[in-house]
């Protein structure tokens, strides 16, 4: 977190050196005034980074907070695929109906598997590279459920790293949601005791839904935009400045680090428009 404010910050003592080089004045005394003018702007603006840096860390915890409770348990993820297996018995979709339900394609055809793209890519993965895994091989080949979808989870480490980083850097993903989303049956399609797990699972369904996951990320979002950067609308075009990070809120899925990376260009922005 050091390293990236003084690269912020000195990178914002470098545009306002350059933006200030870059006008030539021949009268000495509005040359002194050019130069106070931009210190002051520097100076002013330190703080806010400091703040950006902080809103955003803390903006980050609270999303991984939400992702935390939702991260499935190995139990959990042996039920829903259970339940798979006794959906695929009823034929209401074929195996390649239900992956184009899903809108990704089966890994088994694309060579790669939901973990190793995931530990790859993260979040910043592009839609069209994300697959699901399927009941798949020769222990499934001959059951009605071959080459349907299959829930997984597994992590990226959010510090680069693909395999080996610390509990505290490892982000939890799964397409557990997604794939119990399939099922459709009625009440009086469950036996007794599928009715107890899919109660269970249709509760953190109910706040752990991607849709509504995201919904809850995007107010946490709105709160930091509104309590943190829109008091730079003093001084520079507010609605803008909302523009900017919604896009680097869109664009990252690396959380606090890839909305740092992307701050030095606001920053940019921002010192532009002063």
């Amino acid at each position: 977190m050091n390293k990236k404010l003084l690269f912020l910050v000195s990178l914002l003592f470098a545009t306002h050196t350059l933006g200030a080089g870059a006008v030539t004045i021949k009268k000495a005394a509005p040359v002194a005034v050019q130069e106070t003018t931009a210190m002051d702007s520097v100076n002013g603006l330190v703080p806010t980074v400091i703040n950006l840096v902080s809103g955003v860390s803390q903006i980050n915890k609270q999303t991984q907070a939400l992702t935390a409770e939702c991260v499935p348990t190995s139990q959990e993820i042996t039920d829903v695929n259970a339940l798979i297996k006794e959906w695929a018995k009823v034929g209401s979709k074929s195996a390649d109906e239900a992956f184009s339900a899903l809108g990704v394609p089966n890994c088994a055809t694309t060579g790669s598997s939901y973990e190793s793209l995931m530990r790859a890519f993260g979040d910043d993965i592009e839609d069209g590279l994300l697959c699901y895994d399927s009941f798949s091989g020769s222990e499934h080949e001959n059951m009605i459920w071959y080459k349907y979808p299959m829930a997984a989870m597994t992590y990226y480490c959010s510090d680069g790293g693909v395999d080996l980083c610390s509990e505290k850097n490892k982000v939890y993903v799964t397409n557990m949601y997604e794939v119990l989303g399939l099922i459709d049956f009625g009440d009086a399609d469950y036996t007794a005791n599928e009715a107890k797990v899919k109660a269970k699972l249709a509760t953190k369904m109910e706040k752990c839904a991607p849709a509504l996951l995201n919904a809850k990320k995007q107010a946490l979002m709105s709160d930091f935009v509104v309590g943190t950067i829109g008091n730079l609308g003093q001084k520079t075009n507010t609605g803008s400045i909302m523009e900017m990070v919604s896009s680097v809120a869109g664009s990252t899925g690396n959380g606090a680090g890839g909305m740092l990376q992307s701050l030095g260009g606001i920053a940019t922005q921002m010192l532009g428009g002063m």
